[in-house]
């Protein structure tokens, strides 16, 4: 398995699993009745590619969305009852991978840095690992203020 199949099957993981720690969340909260949907994305190859001045990437998205209340898009295309956590990985044609990482609400965003991935090291699992408390953390932020 190379480096770019095991953290598809990482992120992936993590998704999956904080899919369920999420659901548990809402559960105990008594916020279902608040949930119209949710989506999960994982590993959707863009049809397009990214050209830039190193040349041509493939960019692949991993994404976890949970739309409350109603599902609506505003007239500059963002979705106020949305809270997403995602993954972009821009693949470049020399096989380098640069992965970008967001939690989007409308009530407050988290962006991470950039970074090039080489290996799935003990400090990217940790980064990727403490995504999971601060997603619940904004999620329960939007609920709270927006019941």
């Amino acid at each position: 398995m190379n480096n770019t199949e095991f953290l598809h099957l990482y992120i992936r993981n993590f998704l999956l699993n904080l899919e369920n720690a999420t659901d548990e969340l809402l559960k105990c909260q008594n916020w279902l009745d608040f949930l119209i949907k949710k989506e999960l994305v994982i590993g959707k190859k863009s049809i397009s590619k990214l050209i830039n001045d190193k040349g041509i990437s493939q960019l692949i998205t991993y994404s976890l969305t949970y739309t409350f209340f109603d599902d609506i898009e505003d007239n500059l295309g963002q979705r106020p009852n949305d809270v997403v956590i995602g993954f972009v990985l821009q693949i470049s044609s020399d096989k380098k991978i640069l992965i970008t990482r967001d939690i989007v609400s409308e009530l407050k965003d988290v962006e991470y840095p950039n970074i090039y991935f080489d290996s799935l090291t003990t400090k990217l699992k940790n980064e990727i690992s403490n995504m999971s408390q601060s997603f619940q953390n904004i999620l329960s932020f939007f609920l709270e203020n927006s019941i």
